[in-house]
């Protein structure tokens, strides 16, 4: 917007004065004004006008306010379609998106763990670990394949046994000398991790 251009201020170097008369009651009906009085009453309306056009020149003129600075980020419920929407949504700035698919979180250190400001980490689904899956037994049952009777399977920490035969088999290794497993279960598939979740749109200013 262009600036108002300032009235040419009237009688500011003429006689001005409003001796013999009272402002509150105007011009006297008995009495021809004299025009100094005019004089002062078109200087003080030109004056005060051009008061009034240098304090909106001002404003106009003014640096716009920009709540969200530079480095910092906003989000918002609005889809904008890119980062030029969202400079004309502001009017100010340059902008990108930031955290698409990443869930807010804030640097520092909690229960051990360190996250790093301005990085990425973590995903949405983790494969555990063998070391990661509970402590726990499975029930079996013992016996082993040849016909030879053994009287002690100690590695299986159990009493005596009347005859291998007589239990079924669950290793292809006589005596007791491997560990008996039960059939696989589980595909190793990753499992989600990600917390119910509400989600917006990020952007960051860039200038």
């Amino acid at each position: 917007m262009a600036d108002i251009t300032p009235l040419t201020v009237f009688a500011s170097s003429g006689e001005r004065n409003t001796d013999g008369l009272t402002l509150a009651n105007g011009f006297p009906a008995s009495q021809k004004p004299a025009r100094q009085w005019f004089n002062t009453l078109f200087y003080d309306i030109t004056s005060k006008i051009n008061a009034l056009v240098t304090a909106v020149n001002a404003i106009v003129n003014a640096p716009k306010a920009e709540p969200i600075k530079v480095g910092d980020i906003y989000i918002t419920t609005i889809n904008h379609a890119n980062a030029a929407a969202v400079a004309a949504h502001h009017t100010y700035g340059t902008w990108e998106r930031t955290g698409e698919g990443t869930h807010l979180s804030l640097a520092g250190t909690s229960d051990g763990v360190t996250l790093v400001g301005n990085t990425v980490s973590g995903g949405h689904t983790h494969t555990i670990t063998v070391g990661q899956i509970p402590e726990h037994y499975h029930d079996n049952g013992i016996g082993l394949d040849d016909s030879t009777p053994d009287t002690s399977l100690t590695a299986f920490g159990s009493s005596a046994l009347p005859t291998e035969t007589d239990y079924s088999v669950v290793s292809d290794a006589p005596n007791g000398t491997t560990t008996p497993k039960t059939s696989s279960v589980g595909g190793g598939e990753p499992m989600p991790i990600r917390p119910r979740t509400t989600t917006y749109y990020g952007w960051v200013r860039l200038t």
